[in-house]
C-alpha cells in the first residue's frame, strides 16, 4: 500500500503556507482599495490587470481590516527585532 501523504507537507508547514498566501492576498486587496479610495483609479486598474483580475474576487472584511493592519505591523516589527 502506498502512503499518499508521503509527499504532503507536514500540517504546520501547510497551514503556514496557506496563512502566508492569505496574508499576501489581503495586503494586495487593501492596497488596491486604498488606491481606489484615494483616486488612483488607473493605478488600481493596472494593479488589477497585473494580478490577472484575482483581486476583485476577494474582500477584506471592514470589521477585520484594522486588526489585519495591526498584524502586518507587528509581523514586520518581529521580523526586524
Amino acid at each position: 500500500m502506498v502512503d499518499v501523504r508521503k509527499n504532503a507537507l507536514p500540517m504546520s508547514q501547510s497551514a503556514e503556507r496557506r496563512r502566508n498566501e492569505t496574508f499576501r492576498r489581503e495586503i494586495l486587496v487593501l492596497i488596491h482599495r486604498h488606491l481606489q479610495d484615494e483616486g488612483f483609479v488607473e493605478a488600481a486598474e493596472a494593479m488589477e490587470a497585473q494580478a490577472n483580475h484575482v483581486i476583485e474576487q476577494y474582500q477584506v472584511d471592514k470589521k477585520h481590516e484594522h486588526q489585519f493592519l495591526i498584524e502586518i505591523v507587528l509581523s514586520k516589527i518581529n521580523k526586524f527585532s
